[in-house]
């Protein structure tokens, strides 16, 4: 799976000619981010990848999956890859807590992993452990990075923990942790990371979390993502487990 994205990243142009995809050695003159079209040109090819969503499906993961939660598991169909430049420090993820983005089931777990091993200084991911147990949504406001909303530094106690992460670890956490990426302070490489959500399969599911991730920024939509697929196992695989589907809130 690494491979695949560093050559697609390779290919369009977020990294220096000549070099190892595998490295991700980054031309810094194309840093960018969600929202920006340049992002979003690439990130949806990596987006079309099918091994990319196997991922979110790995019977490994779906069986600690139904470990964690009890229950069957629902695999969100919004899978998310996350890009991040290095000298991007403004844009890095700041801390908040994952309700606030997919909403509706607090009873809903991250699982975050590298896609190559990524030390500290790469931009792995800190939480604070224990922070969930407020049982409480915090307030958010805006913020620079991904998701755009962050809860103040100083309505929180505790100490921030991350680790030098390797290929294959995953972090997994609920939906009220608060957590942040570190800045990626290598001189130039690129971090590469995904996040899965999951949720027991008879709970209610928001809309929007049945959407491509950022396709209300670009219209990107799932006729897009499997064009070029060999089999349908994987393409709409929710539409028929007979979901409670509730609108986003935008309160």
């Amino acid at each position: 799976l690494r491979r695949q994205i560093m050559e697609l990243l390779m290919q369009g142009g977020w990294l220096v000619e000549g070099t190892d995809p595998m490295d991700g050695i980054a031309r810094i003159d194309a840093q960018c981010t969600e929202g920006d079209t340049a992002y979003s040109d690439v990130y949806h090819q990596i987006y079309a990848l099918r091994d990319f969503h196997r991922s979110g499906h790995w019977s490994e993961v779906l069986r600690v999956m139904e470990q964690v939660i009890g229950e069957e598991v629902l695999p969100h169909p919004q899978k998310i890859a996350r890009l991040w430049f290095p000298q991007y420090t403004a844009h890095t993820t700041p801390m908040h807590q994952d309700f606030v983005h997919f909403q509706v089931s607090i009873e809903t777990y991250t699982l975050w992993g590298p896609v190559g091993d990524c030390p500290i200084e790469l931009g792995g991911l800190a939480v604070l452990p224990g922070s969930h147990k407020i049982g409480q949504v915090r307030e958010h406001h805006f913020s620079l990075g991904a998701g755009g909303l962050a809860v103040d530094e100083e309505d929180l106690a505790g100490t921030w923990l991350s680790t030098n992460y390797e290929a294959g670890d995953a972090l997994i956490f609920p939906s009220l942790t608060v957590h942040q990426a570190l800045p990626n302070y290598t001189e130039d490489r690129l971090r590469v990371s995904l996040d899965n959500r999951y949720q027991a399969r008879d709970r209610p599911i928001a809309q929007h979390m049945l959407q491509p991730h950022l396709q209300g920024i670009s219209g990107f939509t799932w006729e897009q993502c499997y064009t070029g697929w060999e089999d349908e196992e994987l393409q709409y695989y929710w539409k028929d487990l007979g979901l409670e589907v509730v609108p986003m809130s935008t309160q």
